[in-house]
């Protein structure tokens, strides 16, 4: 489909609920779900702390829907690297 950049440079843009096909869904609860971003943080000191900032890319190659579990597992690796990024 195309790759899609996505760049979020704000705690608003961060904390956005996903849309149905929103391909940075699974990166964005991420963010929140290892408290790397929540309401009243500053964002800015947080990505400075990581180096100045993150870049998350993801690929999947199965098709939606297929019943795979590419969802959990890219969420499960998304998770993995952004704690251990967080040197958790």
């Amino acid at each position: 489909a195309g790759e899609q950049v996505v760049e979020i440079a704000t705690l608003e843009a961060a904390l956005a609920e996903a849309r149905p096909g929103d391909r940075f869904a699974i990166p964005r609860c991420v963010l929140r779900i290892c408290g790397l971003v929540r309401e009243g943080i500053d964002l800015r000191a947080v990505l400075e702390a990581m180096g100045g900032g993150v870049e998350i890319e993801t690929a999947v190659d199965t098709p939606v829907g297929s019943g795979l579990g590419s969802s959990s597992i890219l969420a499960a690796a998304v998770v993995h690297a952004l704690l251990r990024l967080a040197g958790r």
